[in-house]
């Protein structure tokens, strides 16, 4: 369990840990996969996630991911595109995150995944958690927290006694 006082210094930085579904490039399920090839030509992410019209997550979908789905039929050129849905080339290995996770939750699957998609207890798709978004927060965490907390080495301490983390005022053994 990460401690109260450290979580609360990693997540006070401005920036939300969910990147809201407004502000994500993602497709629809019925989308070619010509559309999808667009949209993944113009984002930062490799691989995007797909919905329905619900907005309910279904997937993701990547570039390697529609040419390996295709094939050799790739050298038919990229008209081919048009013939195919996203949903036929989608990839089914991904890792969702409910809505009301953890921190703790999205630092462990993060391990795995660069990104995690957000969902509600629908499959609603709410947005994404990125690892690097993480990392920032995280970066944040250890410039700050000498200026927010005093650390009292415990090994030094003779009675070996046990503080609190508390503000610049009191003591945080580690």
């Amino acid at each position: 369990m990460i401690n109260k006082n450290i979580q609360s210094l990693i997540l006070e930085t401005g920036e939300d840990l969910v990147t809201h579904a407004n502000n994500v490039s993602m497709v629809f399920e019925d989308n070619t996969l010509l559309h999808a090839i667009i949209i993944l030509n113009n984002t930062t992410y490799t691989s995007v996630p797909v919905l329905d019209y619900d907005n309910k997550f279904k997937g993701l979908i990547s570039t390697s991911q529609i040419f390996k789905f295709l094939g050799d039929k790739i050298h038919k050129g990229f008209d081919i595109l048009e013939n195919y849905k996203v949903r036929d080339a989608i990839d089914n290995r991904y890792f969702t995150i409910n809505i009301n996770h953890t921190l703790e939750e999205a630092i462990r699957a993060l391990i795995n995944y660069n990104f995690l998609c957000v969902v509600d207890d629908d499959g609603v798709f709410k947005g994404l958690i990125t690892r690097s978004t993480i990392l920032k927060k995280m970066n944040h965490m250890v410039h700050e927290f000498d200026k927010k907390y005093i650390v009292k080495d415990r090994h030094r301490n003779f009675f070996h006694k046990k503080t609190k983390a508390i503000r610049i005022d009191e003591e945080i053994t580690m």
